[in-house]
């Protein structure tokens, strides 16, 4: 009866010793991911801002060649810029 509760014992020592272990590497890949989804989310602000970049470019663009061209209609000029559909 002994040796059933020593047998017991040691199974149940190394059930938790692997227990213990896979928390560890649980605990290892939560820290991995945690890692990959700010990778991520700072890799979608830049995608983002040089969207917005882009957009006040061309929208700053067409500003300034729509200001260009009431200047050269005030001025007499007949051939004016076209302002490029973006």
């Amino acid at each position: 009866m002994q040796n059933f509760f020593t047998t017991l014992s040691n199974t149940v020592k190394q059930a938790n010793k692997d227990i213990d272990a896979a928390k560890l590497k649980l605990t290892t890949e939560i820290v991995a991911i945690g890692e990959i989804k700010t990778e991520t989310e700072t890799t979608r602000f830049y995608v983002d801002y040089d969207d917005l970049m882009l957009y006040l470019l061309k929208e700053a663009a067409k500003k300034m060649i729509n200001t260009c061209n009431e200047y050269q209609k005030r001025h007499g000029k007949k051939t004016l810029f076209e302002v490029p559909e973006v």
